[in-house]
């Protein structure tokens, strides 16, 4: 057992580190409004400006003493993105964010502060991890408490039990949990679920496999696809780290066992709402066409034309409803529906900032991988080379987010450690 040794050499690394746990623990709770989307990511946005300036007032000569190739990456895509703020089509929207997106130039800048920082300071315990999957599965139950019993941000029944079908075309596409919409909920529960089940298969600590089972139930009730097909995929590569492990492999298939009755137990509490979203997924594929996976094929399609006008700098940051819209009155193959987001990372990118900014992006992200898997053989790199996986396979069809975006940067930070200490563990 390895203790921390509370020095004055580490004092940065303490104050730093509270403030990203912050973030992790406190932001996704945070809402003071409910009229409007606007309301809950606003205070989410204060929060993280607030924050990242604390950071870079502590952490700023430190800053230039660690430099890495990750981190001069980073500092080419910021500038990518300042230049593509100061020419974009929209300046106010491509500084600041869309309405109730907030993801404009000052909140991506944020982004890479808040890995700099994490890569450079954070300090994980036995402690900090345990209190972070404590929050997911309070998180979790509200959910499920949401969506069966009754829902406090509302202070109304659960729509359940009164109109399913209402509840699934209105209250699911609406807020779920604080994070405010069914997709990022999912994005938020599916980084942290492979955290949980891998410690429960290492360490056979049954609170885990509790924090497992509640987060798994809520991610399901969510009843986003790309958030299943994460899982399906992460629970086959853990499969291949478990290799022939007996033990592992008994606590492995025990939970695959739970996992099926608990879907099992949701799809007729919710008159079949998870196999009819299975069938639709599997007719989606088989008859593909452009209005597959709510229209996201059109979508891309819309914005890749946009893409092509804008190659370089794109059009700004977090400005697809204005490019999509001044495309429209030329174009009528655009899609025709209020849309602000590309419903794909790899495109917003490409359309908010250019095909440079884009290939940063990846090359960064290709960095992170290749950092995890010099280190493998620690079995901390292989549970996060499954919260990467979980991530990626979901933005390929979801979104990014304030609300989920800062804590997966976080992750990233501590993905990209040469190495990685748990203390107490």
């Amino acid at each position: 057992m390895k203790e921390i040794n509370w020095n004055k050499e580490i004092d940065i690394d303490k104050i730093i580190s509270f403030f990203l746990y912050m973030l992790i623990w406190i932001m996704p709770f945070l809402i003071t409004s409910i009229n409007k989307l606007g309301g809950i990511n606003d205070d989410k946005c204060i929060m993280i400006y607030v924050i990242t300036s604390f950071i870079i007032v502590f952490s700023l000569k430190d800053i230039k003493k660690r430099k890495s190739l990750i981190t001069i990456i980073l500092l080419i895509y910021s500038v990518l993105v300042i230049l593509a703020t100061i020419f974009s089509i929209n300046k106010s929207v491509a500084l600041l964010g869309f309405f109730g997106r907030n993801e404009g130039m000052i909140t991506i800048l944020c982004y890479v502060v808040l890995f700099i920082a994490s890569k450079n300071h954070i300090i994980i315990s036995k402690k900090t991890i345990n209190i972070t999957l404590i929050l997911v599965t309070l998180m979790s139950l509200l959910v499920i408490m949401q969506l069966y019993i009754y829902d406090p941000i509302y202070n109304q029944a659960t729509m359940y039990g009164i109109n399913r079908d209402v509840a699934i075309a209105s209250k699911l596409e609406r807020l779920l949990g604080t994070i405010g919409h069914r997709n990022f909920m999912s994005t938020y529960l599916v980084i942290f679920l492979p955290i949980s089940i891998s410690l429960y298969i290492k360490l056979k600590e049954k609170k885990y496999l509790v924090y497992s089972i509640v987060i798994f139930i809520a991610l399901m009730c969510t009843t986003t696809r790309s958030g299943w097909l994460s899982v399906i995929l992460f629970m086959i590569v853990m499969l291949f780290f478990i290799g022939g492990k007996k033990e592992y492999l008994k606590r492995f298939f025990n939970i695959i066992m739970i996992f099926m009755a608990i879907l099992l137990v949701i799809n007729i509490s919710l008159n079949g709402v998870i196999s009819s979203r299975s069938d639709k997924f599997k007719n989606e594929v088989v008859e593909f066409n452009e209005h597959s996976g709510s229209n996201r094929v059109k979508i891309w399609k819309s914005v890749i034309i946009c893409i092509k006008k804008h190659p370089i700098l794109g059009t700004g940051p977090d400005t697809v409803f204005e490019a999509l819209r001044k495309e429209k009155s030329k174009n009528p193959n655009i899609i025709n529906a209020a849309v602000d987001k590309a419903h794909n990372e790899f495109l917003q990118i490409a359309l908010n900032s250019g095909i440079p900014s884009l290939c940063l992006y990846i090359v960064f992200l290709i960095l992170v991988i290749i950092n995890i898997l010099k280190h493998i053989y620690d079995y901390k790199y292989k549970i996060l080379l499954l919260v990467f996986l979980s991530f990626i396979i979901q933005s390929f069809f979801n979104i990014s987010v304030i609300s989920v975006a800062p804590i997966m940067w976080i992750l990233f930070g501590i993905m990209s450690k040469d190495e990685i200490i748990i203390y107490n563990m």
